[in-house]
């Protein structure tokens, strides 16, 4: 087939390279938490372009010569792939077994047994969530967009070799077809398993997909007014629009959705006009930017390891300056890897095919079974002192009924069908909240067993109990939750009290924690969804108030209804990993004494809850249960405590321990008694 091609689809462009570096720069600074960078994991929708272009580019070559043969492809794959980053999870191995604990060391074998299979984006989407382990614990997770592009060039190389038979046109018109039906099944995924959306290939291909168009594209002719001033500007265009998504992007502006559009168009821009001569061509080619982009690879699979395992074995947040050395850090060792193991096998080693997939699946192999292993051998608690590793153990103390009860973006328990606590006879109202109230639902069914008394157990996980309020990084669900939960309370008159339980504060504040002595939670912000209603996002103090005024009204519906609603205030938030923290403290440090925060940081960051609260003044039908009161200046003066007599009080950084819940519970049970 006869067809003109574009001097751009067959030369080198260094300006790829450098466009590559500006993808590779911003996830850096992204994961260093550095201001400014809030939006840097674009970088990734970037590289999605940029890989599509290139890979179809050579695709469409071969076919075009008749020489087009699936293996070779594999081959240029391996070759490319798989030396830098067995590398990579090779060197992770030794620091792995040093510092993670047993839980953790699973986890990590699993991720390399995923990645031996190019399917860690599955196993990362399965783990994701409220109750995920923190993705700053996990050496292997940027690995997810390598199982992407790998499970893509899987499928895309087949179907591109069968409708070039049809013709460019309908070759074009094919893909246009599949990334629109890509890029719909990410907005709509988003609305109700965004997990899903960030991880799987059906929302992502149309990111990849777009590169490969423009690659046809320039086969065939070059794009309307290249070479022009016009053009010119529509490549810096391409760049500014990168830019402004690096600037003011956030963990939850909906990517990859309709808003990856501005990122992904902006590079296609980049690719289509970024002519020789123009200025943004001439910026991109700078021989620093395409030196970085020539090592972008490596730098990429180098600079998360090397900021998990600092996280690990450091006992508070690394800051932004060291995470960002690291980052930088990450560039030389990038060269290193380049230079003598990426470049050797992609041009130097001249090992047969045969040879080349026989030591990729001797690669995949070895971290397969090395995962396997460690999977079985539970992370090998052997390692660590008994002592050690039971206070680290405390973390996977969750509710043994959580896959049963637990209602979520993942999976919706209707409030009718609810999980009973306690004597399932003597049910007498119902617990409602999110995961707080799942954290304290253990200890205090078995309080109101020996009672002799039952709650119905209402909660959906990242959700407060609050009827109106929404959140647009989860599934809409929530929202029809919480309206299901009062009309079920309201309906059943038996149902006479109602516990809140909820990290209130969380959703009010729409950010995480930090304790100020190096104990820093990231969070994504759990912020009010006013854009469902045709409205323009409010400001976050304005989206406060709005959920504070939820809250309150909620709480006035139940009293008016002549339910007895039992407040539990909000649960101090420690910034720790308690268990992980007391662990290490003793592990590497062999310190002993309590874990505690302080009182005054507590008062600040919760003022606005507890004075919100306070306003109901008192009532006949409510109670209120004052958790810091337990846990604060009682223990330790001045101090809120997260360990007693060194055990951990909590199961992660908000959540508590049964043992810690075990202090609530009491309360509450005489609460609900006091009727």
């Amino acid at each position: 087939m006869h067809q003109r091609i574009s001097p751009l689809s067959t030369q080198y462009r260094p300006e790829i390279d450098g466009l590559r570096a500006l993808a590779v720069l911003p996830v850096i600074l992204f994961h260093a938490g550095l201001p400014g960078f809030s939006g840097g994991y674009i970088g990734v929708d970037v590289f999605f372009v940029i890989s599509g272009y290139l890979i179809a580019s050579i695709l469409a070559a071969d076919l075009e010569a008749g020489r087009f043969s699936l293996w070779r492809f594999y081959e240029r794959r391996a070759r490319r792939i798989l030396p830098a980053l067995f590398l990579v999870c090779a060197t992770c191995l030794p620091f792995a077994w040093l510092w993670l604990m047993p839980d953790a060391l699973k986890n990590f074998a699993q991720s390399l047994a995923a990645v031996a299979l190019f399917a860690s984006n599955f196993l990362f989407y399965q783990e994701s969530g409220y109750f995920a382990a923190a993705a700053e614990t996990k050496p292997l997770l940027h690995s997810w967009s390598l199982a992407v592009e790998e499970q893509f060039y899987i499928l895309f190389p087949l179907l591109l070799a069968g409708l070039w038979r049809l013709g460019p046109r309908a070759t074009a018109g094919s893909l246009l077809i599949l990334a629109a039906a890509s890029l719909g099944t990410a907005a709509w995924l988003l609305r109700g398993d965004p997990a899903a959306a960030f991880y799987l290939l059906p929302s992502r291909a149309w990111e990849i997909l777009a590169g490969a168009l423009a690659a046809l594209w320039l086969r065939r002719r070059p794009p309307p007014g290249a070479g022009t001033p016009a053009a010119g500007a529509l490549a810096l265009a391409g760049l500014g629009a990168i830019a402004v998504a690096v600037l003011l992007f956030d963990p939850v502006s909906g990517v990859p959705g309709p808003a990856a559009l501005l990122p992904v168009v902006g590079a296609l821009l980049v690719i289509l006009y970024a002519t020789p001569g123009c200025l943004a061509q001439r910026l991109l080619s700078w021989h620093a930017l395409v030196g970085l982009g020539l090592i972008s690879y490596s730098a990429y699979l180098w600079h998360w390891p090397l900021m998990v395992f600092t996280r690990q074995r450091l006992l508070t947040e690394p800051s932004p300056v060291l995470l960002t050395a690291l980052g930088l850090l990450a560039l030389p060792l990038a060269w290193l890897t380049w230079r003598y193991v990426e470049q050797p096998f992609r041009h130097g080693f001249r090992l047969p095919r045969a040879q080349i997939f026989a030591a990729a699946g001797a690669g995949a192999a070895a971290c397969f079974g090395l995962g396997l292993i460690g999977h079985l051998g539970s992370g090998f608690p052997d390692r660590v002192d008994p002592e050690v590793f039971a206070i680290a153990a405390v973390a996977e103390g969750h509710n043994p009924n959580q896959k049963r009860c637990l209602s979520g973006p993942k999976r919706y328990l209707p409030p009718a069908q609810a999980c009973t606590l306690g004597d399932p006879d003597g049910v007498v109202g119902v617990l409602w909240g999110d995961s707080h109230a799942d954290a304290v639902a253990p200890a205090l069914g078995t309080a109101l067993r020996a009672r002799g008394i039952g709650l119905k157990h209402l909660w959906y996980s990242g959700c407060p109990p609050a009827v109106g309020v929404r959140r647009y990084d989860r599934a809409v669900r929530c929202a029809d939750y919480n309206d299901e939960a009062l009309r079920t309370i309201l309906a059943d008159p038996g149902l006479r009290n109602v516990v809140l339980v909820a990290r209130f504060t969380a959703y009010l504040e729409i950010d995480g924690f930090d304790n100020r002595e190096g104990g820093v939670e990231k969070v994504v912000p759990t912020v009010f969804d006013d854009r469902r209603h045709g409205e323009a996002a409010r400001p976050p103090q304005q989206r406060s108030d709005a959920i504070a005024a939820l809250y309150l009204d909620t709480i006035e519906r139940l009293l008016r209804a002549g339910k007895r609603v039992v407040l539990v205030y909000p649960i101090p938030e420690v910034g720790w990993n308690v268990p992980d923290y007391a662990a290490k403290r003793r592990r590497y440090h062999g310190a002993g004494g309590e874990v505690t925060t302080s009182y005054a940081v507590f008062q600040q960051r919760n003022a606005a809850t507890l004075a919100l609260f306070d306003s109901l003044g008192t009532r006949a039908n409510l109670a209120r249960v004052l958790p810091h009161e337990i846990f604060c200046d009682s223990f330790v003066p001045g101090r809120c405590t997260a360990t007693l007599d060194g055990w951990p009080l909590y199961r992660d950084d908000d959540h508590l321990s049964d043992y810690g819940a075990g202090f609530l519970a009491g309360p509450i049970v005489d609460a609900i008694e006091a009727e």
